[in-house]
């Protein structure tokens, strides 16, 4: 019998606003781009909305929303692919994380750049951005048939601070997009610095989390939560499955992860004005109102749940920006 565990967690990153639009408004880190996603009660994306149809608020006072886009882009982004020991069933040749990984290259948009990282308790391979598909699906063919490649404990928060690295300077749009089966037991970033490094560097994490239905290890356990969080924290979708890739399970996939990539180009970009600068990671609250301000149930707002102080220079895995 066919078993298969899905969720979604569409959730979209704060991406900073360009430095300056800081200078010429002197808000400093008050005014600043968000990226958010809404949908409807079956999941279908919300367009035509405008500035009037939302409402923020933070520390409980109204943070002004002064217009809002829809936007489709063509994102940056960094495939991580986990190649741990625990990773093995998945990564067996030909496995479906390994397909995943190339049809993420592949199906990255026209004028995108992509980066591509393996890794588990260190970084196997680094690659960066680039418009050359070939060249990375090479790469990733070669560690395909690499012997003993697939082994070690998992680092997820390392890999998405090399990811950050990568991608350097914010753009609205970028993606972290992760492959793995969840559970961090070997990250040397501390939690501080990865909340603050994810928060300002306004990239979204989507991913792809392998669990089983019954897990039997702390880290197995562990991967849900994790990846939930990182995706609420950042932006992004992940979806989480547990099935062997039978016909029907395949379509299935293929129906998810379309949707991912979907989310990953199709966005709204807001312009706010948060009431008081941020001197630590902090949550707000964002909402879709009709004509008379009052909160919309029928839809689902998908938004970064927390903000991060605006530095001039943002330090990243010893490298300041």
């Amino acid at each position: 019998m066919l078993r298969q565990l899905f969720t979604f967690v569409l959730v979209v990153a704060s991406v900073l606003a360009p430095f300056g639009v800081f200078a010429q408004n002197n808000l400093g880190c008050r005014l600043r781009s968000v990226t958010v996603t809404v949908a409807d009660a079956k999941g279908k994306p919300v367009t035509g909305l405008t500035a009037n149809s939302f409402q923020g608020q933070f520390r409980g006072q109204p943070v002004r929303i002064h217009h809002a886009r829809m936007t489709s882009g063509s994102p940056r982004f960094v495939v991580a692919l986990d190649i741990s020991g625990s990773m093995e069933r998945s990564l067996r040749p030909s496995g479906i994380a390994w397909t995943i990984a190339g049809n993420a290259i592949e199906s990255a948009p026209p004028g995108s750049a992509v980066g591509l990282i393996l890794f588990n308790e260190k970084i196997g391979l680094r690659i960066g951005l680039t418009q050359d598909r070939a060249a990375l699906l090479e790469e990733l063919k070669a560690a395909m048939t690499t012997k003993g490649i697939i082994k070690g404990r998992t680092a997820i928060r390392d890999a998405v601070m090399e990811a950050v690295a990568m991608l350097g300077r914010p753009r609205p749009g970028d993606v972290i997009y992760l492959i793995t089966d969840g559970g961090d037991n070997m990250s040397w970033t501390k939690e501080s610095e990865f909340t603050m490094a994810v928060a300002t560097s306004g990239a979204r994490i989507f991913g792809v989390l392998f669990a089983d239905l019954f897990p039997t290890t702390p880290e197995e356990r562990e991967g849900p939560g994790l990846m939930s969080g990182l995706s609420k924290m950042s932006g992004g979708i992940t979806v989480v499955w547990s099935s062997n890739l039978t016909p029907g399970g395949r379509r299935t996939l293929d129906s998810l992860l379309r949707r991912l990539y979907f989310d990953m180009q199709n966005y709204y970009e807001l312009m706010v004005e948060l009431p008081a600068e941020i001197d630590k990671p902090h949550d707000w609250k964002l909402h879709v109102v009709d004509d008379h301000g009052r909160k919309l149930s029928r839809y689902e707002v998908f938004y970064p749940r927390t903000l991060a102080p605006c530095p001039s220079t943002v330090q990243t895995n010893g490298v300041t920006r």
